[in-house]
């Protein structure tokens, strides 16, 4: 059995608690099954009745691909958060120019207020234009994350099928031998 990488259990503490959890069942699941596919009985010559060579293939393909779709989602939070804080920097460099504005134009009050009345509609537009940014950024991580799980999904619809397809060969075993 395969433990988790160790660069990858630290990417697990980095990730939030559910997702941490949810990889780590994955894993589990994953090691549970090789164990009872290496313990399953032997038959003639230490072949067991379901193909080991195939399953094992299929657990070391989802072993290597599932992380590499947490990658892609942990990528997308990590660029979320890198737009937002250059949104955020942005926007108090805007709020930063806007003062300094204000500041050279306290002598003349109808310079003043236009000064302010351009600071506040300049601060409205950065934080509408931080919180669409947020808003897409948050849409495409869910998408992704979305497409993540189907992928898992199909993996493991797929090495489902395969173990009952094996299952039948193994009954049908059993039931030639007790015939």
């Amino acid at each position: 059995m395969q433990e988790l990488p160790s660069d990858a259990s630290n990417r697990a503490s980095d990730l939030p608690r559910d997702q941490t959890l949810a990889l780590m069942r994955v894993q589990e699941a994953l090691d549970q099954l090789e164990a009872a596919i290496l313990s399953s009985p032997r038959l003639f010559w230490s072949r067991t009745l379901i193909d080991e060579e195939k399953i094992l293939e299929q657990l070391d393909f989802i072993r290597l691909n599932l992380p590499t779709a947490l990658e892609e989602a942990e990528e997308v939070l990590r660029q979320r958060d890198q737009i937002l804080a250059e949104a955020h920097r942005y926007a108090q460099e805007i709020v930063a120019m806007a003062q300094r504005r204000a500041e050279q134009l306290v002598s003349e009050s109808t310079i003043l207020r236009q000064a302010q009345a351009q600071a506040e509609q300049l601060l409205r537009q950065t934080y509408q234009q931080s919180e669409e940014v947020w808003r897409q950024t948050l849409q495409e991580s869910e998408r992704l994350q979305r497409e993540a799980h189907r992928y898992v999904d199909q993996v493991l619809q797929d090495l489902e099928m395969r173990l009952l397809e094996s299952l039948r060969v193994i009954r049908n075993g059993r039931q030639s031998l007790q015939t």
